[in-house]
């Protein structure tokens, strides 16, 4: 069965509106990386953040991998 990435996203986006912090890290890769959609590095940066504030001990392991800062400022993101 193919991977549908675009309804991943969808999925993840939906579950971390409704406060599932790990959705909203699996959202953030997916923005980072461009997976399924338009790549947005400082908006996965910020969702990242905010899902490792919330206690998504994934994200913030995430966020060391990706060398995003634990700061508001997106431009953290090594290139």
């Amino acid at each position: 069965m193919p991977v549908d990435l675009k309804r991943a996203y969808a999925l993840f986006q939906h579950a971390c509106k409704e406060g599932l912090q790990y959705a909203c890290g699996y959202a953030a890769e997916m923005l980072i990386e461009g997976e399924g959609v338009t790549r947005d590095r400082f908006a996965g940066a910020l969702l990242m953040r905010r899902a490792c504030a919330a206690g998504d001990a994934n994200s913030c392991l995430s966020m060391r991998r990706l060398g995003i800062e634990a700061t508001r400022s997106g431009r953290a993101l090594r290139e």
